[in-house]
């Protein structure tokens, strides 16, 4: 997602709206938010609603309900709002480009076997379908990836993934969840108009059409 300065998301300045959902990411009580923005609760209760409202997050609520149990949570519109940027869109022709170099550092990927996973599936979803629209945002790509092979995935085998990536890591859940961001890094090769997404937008959305394999 690509947005203009000015512009506005479900009735909040963009960039506010993008630090929320920011806030919010991967899930936070209402408290939580206000203080990562410097913000009192009351003054982002509405925004977090209007925000739920046009589709961006999700509530949870834990503890018998009430605002101290609701816990936020992103969608993949969310998510796709959370790593937006602000710039000047790209051509249809620069999309095309940039999506067959996604599949294609797909397949060199699938053809590593050192790596604990392999991509199952690509599915393009937003407004890349369009195809009136010349002049687009970002690419939106969502992942579906499995174990290379069993016990690939578990929790034993991705520790010693991360440990042989020589990296530092400040929490264990970091290091486990190494393998999937390298993953997702090496899809993007840095391009800030691809987005990686987890998530299934069958679920959201009936726009979308699956492009590898």
């Amino acid at each position: 997602m690509r947005m203009q300065r000015g512009e506005q998301v479900a009735g909040i300045d963009a960039e506010l709206a993008r630090s929320m959902v920011r806030a919010c990411f991967p899930s936070a009580h209402g408290k939580e938010v206000a203080g990562r923005l410097h913000m009192e609760v009351p003054d982002i209760w509405p925004l977090l609603e209007a925000l739920e409202s046009a589709g961006y997050i999700t509530r949870n609520i834990h503890g018998g309900g009430g605002e101290p149990g609701t816990e936020w949570s992103l969608t993949i519109a969310g998510n796709a709002l959370r790593m937006a940027s602000f710039g000047r869109p790209i051509a249809r022709e620069t999309a095309d480009r940039l999506l067959a170099g996604v599949i294609e550092r797909v397949r060199e990927y699938n053809a590593d076997d050192s790596k604990p996973y392999v991509v199952d599936e690509l599915t393009v979803f937003g407004s890349y379908l369009d195809t009136e629209v010349v002049r687009l945002g970002d690419l939106d790509i969502a992942v579906k990836f499995s174990a290379r092979r069993e016990g690939s995935d578990s929790s034993e085998a991705l520790l010693v993934y991360a440990d042989r990536s020589g990296r530092s890591f400040s929490t264990f859940v970091d290091q486990l969840d190494w393998a999937t961001k390298e993953m997702f890094a090496a899809l993007r090769q840095r391009s800030a108009y691809v987005n990686i997404h987890r998530d299934d937008p069958r679920q959201l959305t009936d726009r979308w059409k699956v492009v590898y394999p």
